[in-house]
């Protein structure tokens, strides 16, 4: 049986505890909050001064990715021509023809169309090579051989590239020559070729080279 005193001491202590465990739980209330808060402040502070110093990263483009487009430039373009050597030589030529040689060229030009014949020297019927070079010549007063080989001596061998209007130009070799025209001028001949043609004016061509040239003194 607990008495009065007993009692009053036990309630006396109880209640002392009691409010020593509420003001311990106080402060341990209030110091949990604080610590608690402190924390959050701090986290608090951390994070601001994260999203403060944090900066959308930049893009820059880069220089190699770049393309420069650059417009077309359209160049006309022109048909190219060609001047052989022969029109070259023709073009630039101020050669001054001697009466004689114009003579002996309008006589073979007036036989244009005659037709060949073996031996032939006959105007309007029939002439060979040497059968017309020899009539033509004759026209300007120069007096040759009917026959080929023989009308090399009839002046100075010269190369084809100093032929001069009036000369003759023989294919062969000197002393055997098989053929004989008589030159015009600007690469041009006129011969009476061979068997199935007629008196004609050609031009020189590496198809058919003349050998060499043999310039007449009217």
């Amino acid at each position: 049986m607990i008495s009065k005193h007993k009692l009053a001491s036990y309630t006396a202590a109880g209640l002392l505890g009691a409010t020593a465990a509420f003001a311990f739980g106080t402060q341990s209330v209030h110091a949990d909050a604080s610590e608690y808060n402190a924390q959050t402040a701090q986290a608090t502070a951390w994070y601001s001064n994260s999203q403060t110093s944090y900066a959308a990263p930049t893009t820059t483009a880069y220089q190699g990715q770049t393309t420069t487009t650059t417009q077309p430039t359209t160049t006309s373009y022109q048909t190219p021509t060609t001047t052989t050597a022969q029109q070259a030589t023709a073009a630039t030529s101020t050669t001054t023809v001697s009466q004689g040689a114009a003579t002996a060229i309008a006589a073979a030009k007036a036989q244009i169309g005659t037709p060949y014949a073996k031996a032939g020297a006959t105007p309007g019927v029939g002439f060979d090579c040497s059968g017309l070079t020899q009539y033509a010549l004759a026209q300007a007063g120069v007096t040759v051989d009917h026959y080929t080989v023989a009308q090399e001596s009839a002046g100075t061998a010269v190369p084809l590239d100093q032929l001069q209007p009036g000369d003759l130009i023989f294919w062969g070799s000197q002393g055997a020559s098989y053929h004989v025209a008589l030159y015009i001028g600007n690469n041009q001949y006129i011969d009476s070729p061979t068997y199935g043609q007629s008196v004609e004016v050609e031009t020189i061509s590496s198809a058919f080279q003349p050998s060499f040239g043999v310039h007449i003194n009217y």
